[in-house]
């Protein structure tokens, strides 16, 4: 957990999940940005360069394209939470129903999911107030988003 904290604080990015998540292997997109972050200062490990990712082409690679699916509807529901009250968080929570409710809840058990099996696979930076946002509409049993 240190470990993770102190990525964060340096803003290491891709770089920092790289590291934090050694034994896996990392797939991104072929996006130039991020080749040139991670070859700009290579990965030692025991003294030996180690490299747990590779590139491939989003065309062809499903699990990038869900990736950015559910980074673009995290991004959808936090960039809400910044520009709704508290007030109409609630009054949007309470009308839903139906399939719309039923995401909501899928929504808050993967996010759920996902933070008991690794505290360190969701990063975000958010207020109290936004975090108090998310916890009004997701309503996590424990009532505190992760």
């Amino acid at each position: 957990m240190e470990q993770f904290k102190r990525l964060l604080h340096l803003g290491l990015g891709y770089r920092g999940r790289v590291i934090l998540f050694k034994p896996s292997t990392h797939v991104f997109d072929n996006e130039q940005t991020i080749r040139e972050s991670l070859a700009a200062v290579p990965l030692i490990t025991g003294g030996s360069p180690f490299v747990n990712y590779r590139f491939a082409d989003s065309e062809h690679e499903a699990g990038i394209q869900v990736s950015d699916i559910v980074v673009g509807v995290l991004g959808k529901m936090h960039s809400y939470f910044t520009e709704t009250d508290a007030e109409g968080v609630t009054i949007d929570r309470d009308a839903l129903s139906g399939a719309a409710l039923t995401n909501a809840l899928l929504l808050r058990d993967l996010i759920s999911a996902s933070h008991n099996e690794n505290i360190a696979f969701q990063q975000h930076l958010a207020s109290h107030y936004d975090r108090d946002k998310a916890d009004r509409f997701l309503r996590f049993e424990d009532g505190e988003y992760a």
